[in-house]
This record gives C-alpha cells, sequence and structure tokens, in this order.
C-alpha cells in the first residue's frame, strides 16, 4: 500500500485515525486532537421548533489509539472538555431588582471502533473502509440565578443541574481520496441507535422543587470532511469538520420527589442535540 492511501486511512479520524500496516503486519497509530466545538440543546413539544436549553462553545481533547492488522483495524478513543463553558446572562426586572444567569457547561466521550477496509486506495477510486462502534458520552451544564436587590450582595434564587447521558451502537463508512503528495481529502458518515438519560435537578430556597429522569431514544446522523497531510517521516496531521444531529424522542419520565412514572406519547416530547466542531490532529503510525 503506498503512503498516499495509508494518508488517507488516518485522514478518517473525524470517525476513526486508522493505523496502516502490511497484510502480515500489525500497526499502531497513536494520535492527539484538538477540537473546538458549538452545541445546541433544544427541548422540543408536539413537532415544535423548541426552546433552546443551552448553547455552549467549548474546546476539548481527545487522545486515542489505533490498531491495524490487514483490512481489520479497532480504535479507543476518549474526549473531555479541556475549559468548561461558562457564561453570564443579566435579566432586568425592575428599575430596582434585576437578575442575572450564570451558566457552565462539560462534555465527555468515549468510543470503541471496529472496521473492515473495503478498498485500500491502490486503485483510482480511492480508500473506502466500513465501520461499527460504541459510545457513551455525558453532557452536563448548571445554571444558577441570582437576583439583585437592595441586598449588598447578589443572593441565589433557583439553581439548576442537568446530566444529560448518551450510549449506543453505530454504523458508518468513510471514503478517502488522495491528491498526490499534497495530501488526501475524506469523507466519513455514521448513523447510531442511542439511548438518552437527563436528570434534571431543580432547587428554589434551598430545597428540590424539581428532580426527574427524562428516558429516551434516537436515530441519528454524523457527517465529517477532512483533510490530512505529512508532516514528517511517520508523523501526519489532520484538519476536519463534523456535524452530528440526535433527536432523542421521551419516552418515559421518573419523578423522584414523588416516586411516579409517567409514559410520554412518541412525539410529543423531543431532546434535540447539534453539535458542529473544528478540529486539528496528530497522528504518528508505526
Amino acid at each position: 500500500m503506498n503512503k498516499n492511501s495509508v494518508r488517507g486511512l488516518l485522514a478518517a479520524g473525524l470517525l476513526l485515525p486508522l493505523g496502516v500496516a502490511s497484510a502480515a503486519e500489525l500497526a499502531v497509530a497513536p494520535a492527539i486532537d484538538l477540537a473546538y466545538k458549538s452545541s445546541d440543546f433544544t427541548i422540543a413539544f408536539f413537532g415544535g421548533s423548541g426552546t433552546s436549553l443551552i448553547k455552549p462553545s467549548y474546546t476539548t481533547l481527545t487522545p486515542s489509539l489505533a490498531l491495524n492488522y490487514g483490512r481489520f483495524y479497532g480504535v479507543a478513543a476518549y474526549e473531555s472538555t479541556v475549559d468548561d463553558w461558562n457564561s453570564t446572562s443579566l435579566e432586568v426586572s425592575s428599575p430596582t431588582s434585576n437578575s442575572f444567569i450564570q451558566q457552565t457547561f462539560e462534555r465527555n466521550e468515549a468510543s470503541l471502533t471496529f472496521g473492515y477496509r473495503v478498498l485500500d486506495g491502490s486503485g483510482k477510486l480511492g480508500a473506502v473502509n466500513v465501520f461499527a462502534g460504541y459510545l457513551q458520552g455525558v453532557s452536563g451544564w448548571n445554571s444558577t440565578t441570582f437576583r439583585y436587590s437592595a441586598a449588598p450582595a447578589p443572593v441565589s434564587i433557583k439553581n439548576l443541574n442537568v446530566n444529560f447521558n448518551e450510549k449506543g451502537l453505530f454504523v458508518g463508512a468513510n471514503y478517502s481520496q488522495p491528491f498526490g503528495s499534497k495530501g488526501t481529502l475524506s469523507l466519513s458518515a455514521a448513523y447510531g441507535f442511542l439511548s438518552g438519560l437527563l436528570n434534571d435537578v431543580e432547587t428554589s430556597g434551598g430545597s428540590s422543587s424539581t428532580n426527574q429522569d427524562l428516558y429516551s431514544k434516537s436515530n441519528g446522523l454524523s457527517v465529517g470532511l477532512a483533510w490530512s497531510g505529512n508532516l514528517t517521516g511517520n508523523m501526519n496531521y489532520r484538519v476536519g469538520l463534523k456535524y452530528i444531529k440526535y433527536n432523542f424522542d421521551v419516552d418515559r419520565i421518573d419523578d423522584k420527589l414523588t416516586g411516579t412514572s409517567t409514559s410520554v406519547t412518541p412525539g410529543m416530547f423531543v431532546i434535540k442535540e447539534q453539535i458542529y466542531s473544528l478540529n486539528f490532529g496528530v497522528i504518528n503510525y508505526f
């Protein structure tokens, strides 16, 4: 397999940073990716456009390790936020009393991918890979409302703490086309089958007014476009864009304060998640 096709497979790192080996050798490819991401979590009722819960922008760091043997490969990756997002917004309610909201956000995700190289990139058609895997991610955010009044310091009047867990299987494919020694363009797409659990705890006046679990299921799509090239020797780089969209259809709500559980009609209550990302990574294969 020529080096251009090797780098094309490495470019697939938007979903799978591949190591490369000959038919009888094992190759190892550690990598590190830095990404800037923008997310949007929205709750929609009865098929409407919905109300945005939070729109954070943050930076993540993702170390990964890929193993390749012949046409088969596997990738383990773990993503975490480098700088937790925070935001403050002011809400004026009267000339003498107003409030402001402070929000924070963080996200972690682990994934395991297994794939097979259908075309190795040695011909004019480029390289084609198919893959399947499992991911588990957690997004957490906190929103605290403070009120200014005659008091010398702001007083906390409401706190909202949310943890959204998502996990499940995904399948997908990757196509890459080398452009000589300049580099390789790669396109990836995956379809996920996830379950979601959103825990919502709201406190007001020092006591919990809401504590509930929202269970949901989702089918969603992710697409990515990447460019890769050689830095030196076996060291390569990749830059890419990625878009993810999931609609989690809530089917059950458990109220932890009352101990009750309520079934939800399909399509009535949907949690929409969108993530845009721009990433830069470095890969070494040996």
